[in-house]
């Protein structure tokens, strides 16, 4: 369970226009989410499941590997959700029409930073950790 409020963020992750217990949307005036059970005392609440494996057959680094991938998942999916959130005046409202013709340019502007651009993303924390 991953909630995108009370779950820590770390320092290099955290910018405070995407904190949920901060922002409120002037388009839906939903937020902002604050407490424990804020997902109890909003409505409409979004659901998400997803299904992430890790499989690494290496003996001696297997657990190492897993558990840091697994961390790092958990880090981009709470991260992204909460930008889903605090961004939700960016995307509220938009046709199927905009919403196609961002595709599109984004869609563009990956393929060009995939052969021009350096490397970008999460900044990865050490194995170690």
């Amino acid at each position: 369970m991953i909630d995108i409020v009370n779950d820590p963020v770390t320092h290099q992750d955290y910018i405070a226009s995407e904190d949920p217990s901060k922002f409120k949307s002037e388009k839906t005036g939903r937020g902002p989410l604050v407490g424990p059970k804020w997902a109890s005392k909003i409505d409409p609440v979004m659901t998400c499941y997803k299904l992430v494996t890790v499989q690494f057959k290496w003996f001696g680094l297997q657990g190492r590997i897993e558990n840091f991938v697994q961390r790092t998942e958990r880090r981009i999916f709470t991260n992204f959700h909460r930008q889903v959130f605090c961004w939700i005046d960016r995307w509220h409202g938009l046709t199927i029409e905009e919403v196609r013709e961002i595709e599109e340019r984004y869609n563009r502007d990956l393929n060009s930073a995939r052969i021009k651009g350096s490397i970008k993303g999460t900044r990865a924390a050490s194995v170690s950790e």
